[in-house]
């Protein structure tokens, strides 16, 4: 092969790069608006199952904290979503948390885990998460833990069940410490 002939080829390949990465990016910018518009659609459903009368959801500039107020349709403040990472046994744990305008936990919603398909998944479960419902910060502790916690873990799944426990625990008093919410904490059940 001759030296002109390699040019030549790397010439070609280099041209071919530059014409598929150009065209990549037009693709991705074209599509990124419906992405974008797409993930919106997403976390407003997500926030309208928490809470479902809300029409607004205003996310709060914040530095270290990701909170979204939720408005009814006449404007009153309703409560608040907060989003907290907490590290269970399989890694990182995303954690939504609605939180009454009261203090009280309305819903928790596992956005993302790593837990043992079984075992540790079972804290993504409707019927662990509902056991934080209507609970304030001094009930949430597992019951194996700390008196007057209200929280079961799971069998098997201790870590996980702690470290969403935590997390929902972190995120109501990082939001009540915050000053976030309208009305001074009230002691739930």
């Amino acid at each position: 092969m001759k030296k002109s002939e390699l040019v030549q080829g790397v010439v070609v390949l280099l041209v071919i790069t530059i014409a598929a990465g150009l065209l990549l990016a037009q693709v991705y910018a074209i599509t990124l608006p419906r992405i974008e518009e797409q993930k919106r659609k997403e976390t407003e459903n997500l926030f309208r199952e928490m809470f479902p009368e809300g029409v607004r959801f205003e996310k709060e500039p914040r530095a270290q904290l990701s909170v979204t107020r939720v408005y009814d349709g006449q404007g009153n403040h309703l409560g608040s979503i907060v989003e907290q990472r907490a590290t269970g046994y399989g890694g990182l744990l995303v954690i939504l948390v609605g939180v009454e305008k009261d203090g009280a936990v309305r819903k928790v919603k596992i956005l993302q885990h790593n837990e043992t398909p079984g075992l540790g998944a079972k804290v993504a479960q409707e019927n662990f998460l509902k056991q934080f419902e209507r609970l304030g910060l001094e009930n949430l502790y597992l019951k194996s833990e700390q008196s007057g916690g209200r929280i079961d873990a799971i069998s098997g799944a201790t870590i996980s069940s702690r470290a969403v426990t935590e997390g929902v625990r972190k995120a109501l008093q990082s939001l009540l410490s915050s000053g976030a919410k309208e009305t001074s904490p009230e002691k739930m059940q």
